[in-house]
This record gives structure tokens, C-alpha cells and sequence, in this order.
């Protein structure tokens, strides 16, 4: 209860500082002194929290009538004060803090029909009466959510409702693009329909800013590419890591409308998977989104028979917590298990069950051995090799044309291109969309990978690129040198970051990569190429694919400040016998 209750106290900061225009501390009523945003935090928000703990209902309700006398929009103090009403004994009050609460915007009317802190008033007749006007309410609260988003979003962007798509639309993208991420949103519904049967009541605000800039006017303290928030219903995507993060984010939105319609909470596990699933797709048709593999599949073959590898009941079992301190690793996993399934054609058939049996089997472990009619030991050795047969050979490159693909995308977007490299030599450039190589069509990395796997040191290839719609042709010639995976260097020795994330520099090998690009001992190094990295085998996983040349972007945090580096790695160098090099 607790934590449900923090949770929502919590959202009304969130829809203040993202969904809302910012809330202007006027007063009450007159006379009443203004509070500001600080104030308001600290001194309200906390209070009924500390108040919760201590089971003091009636002093947390007092504290959120504070609150609601500053702010009497609030639809979640409403709530939380209906229930702290209920749970103290005092009724009618708590029925009409309930329908302030609902009058307010507050419509998470399936977590309201379960809450036990509501018990003492649900058999009343007005409680009956208020959930009967759920679709009033619901319209009411999109035609607040609309008119705030306009006020709030529309100097600056485009702000669009599509009524249909359950969508509030608000992005500053040139039309063309803006068209092409509406056609995005309307395909993904399409395809998730047969999937998810419940769809959103309240409407979802996507956001796509044009820039990185302006996403990080919108989320500046996330290190991520885009993000779900499932209490706001808000969507933000940052469009320069690639449409498939709209496709990863929207599918996140539709599932849990699916789970608010059947009053459950899935795993993480099956949130993340279903979301990485869709992440590389191709399209067919009007309707239907084709899983395509990315960079999740070459992080789990390269850890698969490491101690990186976590055994899929374990994973199947964690919480958000343990799952995100693993993160690398258990997002690749889920990922290929859904795939896994989908590849048998039994993904439908597994949700459907799962959802039928939440009650007894929370974890999807009881349906996983029931759909494939397996325990899970032989589920996981069969799973793990058909991980190893699908990436094979594709991860198995002698050459390098030197450049870096976004890591969700419906299409091979180029993120950056090494200095000095075959691609560099040619003209790519960042934002490029590789179309065809030797007259093969690239729709994932995965392609790209598996052309290059066929390449031989010397050959040349033929590659059309995509450049402000607009095909351009070049032919690329690689080195006769053999570029063997694995062999970039960087010159660091790294040890686990105990009770932390990421991993902590402890030699930095002098004359190195790490040494001129000015890495530090003691530094922390927490992403490569925005891979997260829980353990040493993580580190190995990524540089398995490196070859000298290639230049590796790092978040590192030094002198408990978040800094960011560009290291171009080299090969390894002769040493004397008992000097260690680093990796």
C-alpha cells in the first residue's frame, strides 16, 4: 500500500514538471499564503509519506487537505485522501474526496475497484454510483489532458489530437517526418491490436522532438534514449537514436493499457521483452511489424557461455530493481525469449495464457513450461542454442567499414562514423540510412553484420545510402589487412564497482588508448556505446567485436561528476613477458 501510495503522491510533481504547464502558487483563497514548487515538495509531499509509514492515517490526511487547499486540482491528493478517509473511519468524507478525486482527473479506476484501503465504502451506493460514470469521467479527464498539452506544449510544437489512435501527438519534426511517425504510431497499433485487447481510455501523449536538444530541455537527468511513463501515460523519444525507440516506448503505452484492463502488473521481464521485441522490425502490410535482430542479439551470443549469463528463471523472477542493475544482460534475454517464442508461433498463445493464470503464476514461469510442455532446465539449454545457431557466423567479420548503427531502429540509421575509416573515406555520414549493400536490401544491423561477415580483407562492396531522401551510391574498398574481432584495444584493467554500477578503472596501461584519450585509475565507467556494464564479462562481451579503429563512446562518472569520452582504440602492442598491456 505504501509504496502505491508514494507512487501516486509522487505524480502529481511528475505531471507539473512534464505533462502540465507549470503550476502558478497562487493562493486559495485570499489572504492564504503561496507556497513555492520546493516548499510544496519538502514541506507537503514527504509529510503524508513519513505520516503512512507510521500508520498515522489521520494526520496523513490532514497534511493532503494542506495540500488540496493549495492545490485543490490535485487529483491524486483526492485520491490518497479518500483512502486515508476510508481507513480512519470517516465515509462520507472519503466518497467525497473520492469524487473530487475523480472530478480532478484521477481515472486509474482498476487499481480504485481493488484498493484495499477503500473496503470500508465500496458496498456503499455512491461508491456503485461513481464507478458506474467511468466513461464520463474518462472524457473528462482527456478533454483537461488535451487543453493542458496545448497550453503547455503548443508555442513551441505542433500539437495534435488523433482521436482513433488514442494519441496526443506534440513533436516540432519537418512534415515529412512527421507524417512518416504517425504512420509509425498507426502501424504499431495495428500490429499490437491482435496482441494487447485492451486499448488506452486515457489518451497518450507522445512526444518526438526534432533535436537532441529540445528532448533534453523535456528529460535531461535520464541518460536514455526514450522513456514510458506509465502514471502520466507520457511518451518521450529522442529521434536520433532512430524510429525504433518510438517503436520500443509505444509499445510499452499499449501494454500496460492492456494491464490497467485487466487489473494486473507483469513482470518486468515480459514488459521489456514484448517492448525490445518490436524494437528491429520491418514492416508488412498495413498491419503487421516482422522482428528483426540488433545489437541485443550479438550481446547475449558473445556472453552465452560466460558467467554474464543469467539463468532465465532467475531472470524471469527479478523485480525492476535487480533487473535494471543487470540490464545489459537481462534486456538482451528477454528479448530473445520472446523471439524465441515468436519464432514457434506460440508468443499469442503464451500471453493469452499468462494473462488467464496471473493469479497463480505472476512470473510467466509456470506458463513458459506449459506452452513448450518442458522444464525450464531444457527450456533454457534449448533456448541457449538456438541463440548460438541464429548469431553464428554473423558476428564472425574480417573487415570494419567503420561505422555505428542506432541500437533500436526500423532501419540501419548511422550514428557515427569513425575517423579514418572505409566509411569515413567514402562521404557516410551520421544520420545516413545504409539501403543496400552489394545490391542487398538492409533493414537491421543485424543485415549490415552478416553482409560484412561475407567480406574478405581487400574486397570492395557496393553500398546505396539514403541522404535527405535522396539514394546516393559508393563503392568502399577495405584495408588488406585482416581485421579480427575482438582485437581492439583500449589498454584498462577493470574491476566490479562493489555495491554500484558500472565498472571501475584500476590500471590504465601507459601510452594506451585509455592513457591519451585521458582515462583515469579510480575512474567509473558506466555505458560503452550506450551498453550498460554490470560485470567484466559485459566489457568482454562488447570489446569482442571491436577491431583497431573503431572508437568507443563512454559515460564515466570521476569526482562524483558524469562525464563523457571518445577513445579510438588500437591494436594490441608486443609486450616483454610479465608486463600486463590491459585489454
Amino acid at each position: 500500500m505504501l509504496q502505491r501510495i508514494f507512487t501516486a503522491l509522487l505524480i502529481s510533481l511528475a505531471i507539473l514538471c512534464i505533462a502540465a504547464p507549470s503550476y502558478n502558487p497562487a493562493v486559495a483563497e485570499e489572504g492564504q499564503a503561496s507556497i513555492t514548487e520546493k516548499e510544496y515538495w519538502t514541506r507537503c509531499l514527504c509529510r503524508p509519506v513519513i505520516s503512512m509509514r507510521a500508520k498515522k492515517h489521520d494526520q496523513a490526511l490532514e497534511v493532503l487537505l494542506e495540500i488540496l487547499s493549495y492545490r485543490p486540482d490535485d487529483a491524486s491528493c483526492w485520491y490518497n485522501a479518500a483512502c486515508c478517509a476510508a481507513i480512519i473511519g470517516e465515509k462520507r468524507d472519503a466518497l467525497n474526496y473520492l469524487e473530487n478525486a475523480f472530478e480532478s482527473g484521477y481515472v486509474d479506476f482498476g487499481w480504485a475497484e481493488k484498493d484495499p484501503d477503500l473496503d470500508s465504502i465500496r458496498k456503499t451506493m455512491k461508491y456503485r454510483r461513481l464507478m458506474a460514470k467511468k466513461r464520463q469521467y474518462y472524457e473528462k479527464a482527456n478533454a483537461k489532458r488535451l487543453l493542458s498539452v496545448k497550453q503547455y506544449y503548443s508555442k513551441h510544437y505542433k500539437v495534435k489530437l488523433y482521436e482513433e489512435d488514442r494519441v496526443i501527438f506534440v513533436s516540432d519534426a519537418p512534415e515529412k517526418q512527421y507524417i512518416r511517425l504517425l504512420d509509425i504510431i498507426r502501424r504499431v497499433n495495428a500490429n499490437h491490436r491482435k496482441l494487447f485487447r485492451n486499448e488506452p481510455n486515457i489518451y497518450n501523449i507522445v512526444l518526438c522532438p526534432s533535436s537532441k536538444e529540445e528532448y533534453n530541455k523535456h528529460y535531461p537527468p535520464m541518460n536514455v534514449l526514450g522513456v514510458f511513463m506509465p502514471r502520466t501515460k507520457t511518451l518521450f523519444v529522442d529521434m536520433n537514436v532512430g524510429e525504433g525507440t518510438l517503436v520500443h516506448e509505444y509499445t510499452h503505452a499499449l501494454h500496460f493499457a492492456d494491464q490497467e484492463g485487466l487489473g494486473q502488473q507483469h513482470p518486468i521481464w515480459i514488459v521489456e521483452g514484448f517492448a525490445t521485441l518490436f524494437e528491429n522490425s520491418s514492416f508488412s502490410g498495413r498491419s503487421k511489424l516482422i522482428p528483426r535482430h540488433g545489437f541485443r542479439l550479438m550481446h547475449l551470443y558473445k556472453m552465452l557461455e560466460s558467467n554474464a549469463f543469467i539463468p532465465l528463471k532467475k531472470v524471469m523472477n527479478y523485480d525492476h530493481r535487480r533487473f535494471m542493475a543487470r540490464a545489459g544482460a537481462c534486456y538482451a534475454e528477454s528479448r530473445l525469449l520472446m523471439y524465441y517464442l515468436y519464432r514457434q508461433n506460440k508468443l499469442y498463445e503464451f500471453y493469452y495464457k499468462y494473462i488467464n493464470d496471473y493469479e497463480t503464476d505472476p512470473t510467466g514461469i509456470h506458463t513458459l513450461r506449459n506452452i513448450l510442455n518442458k522444464p525450464m532446465e531444457e527450456i533454457e539449454e534449448e533456448y541457449k542454442a538456438f541463440v548460438n545457431y541464429i548469431g553464428k557466423g554473423i558476428y564472425d567479420t574480417k573487415v570494419s567499414l567503420g561505422v555505428k548503427l542506432t541500437m533500436a531502429a526500423l532501419n540501419c540509421l548511422v550514428f557515427e562514423v569513425d575517423e579514418g575509416s572505409p566509411a569515413d573515406e567514402v562521404g557516410i555520414k551520421p544520420g545516413d540510412i545504409l539501403y543496400s549493400y552489394n545490391g542487398r536490401r538492409l533493414r537491421s544491423s543485424s543485415d549490415l553484420t552478416q553482409e560484412l561477415s561475407r567480406e574478405k580483407p581487400g574486397d570492395t562492396a557496393r553500398i546505396v545510402i539514403e541522404r535527405d531522401g535522396k539514394k546516393i551510391k559508393f563503392e568502399v574498398t577495405y584495408p588488406e589487412e585482416e581485421m579480427i574481432p575482438g582485437s581492439g584495444y583500449m589498454g584498462v584493467k577493470l574491476t566490479p564497482n562493489k555495491g554500484s554500477e558500472g565498472l571501475v578503472v584500476a590500471y590504465v596501461a601507459k601510452d594506451s588508448p585509455a592513457d591519451q584519450y585521458g582515462l583515469q585509475t579510480g575512474d567509473i565507467i558506466i555505458e560503452i556505446d550506450s551498453q550498460k556494464l554490470d560485470s567484466p564479462d559485459d566489457f568482454k562481451s562488447v570489446m569482442a567485436t571491436k577491431v583497431p579503429g573503431n572508437y568507443l563512446r563512454l559515460l564515466i562518472i570521476r569526482d562524483k561528476k558524469m562525464l563523457r569520452k571518445r577513445i579510438r582504440l588500437s591494436k594490441k602492442p608486443t609486450v616483454s613477458g610479465g608486463i600486463n598491456p590491459g585489454v
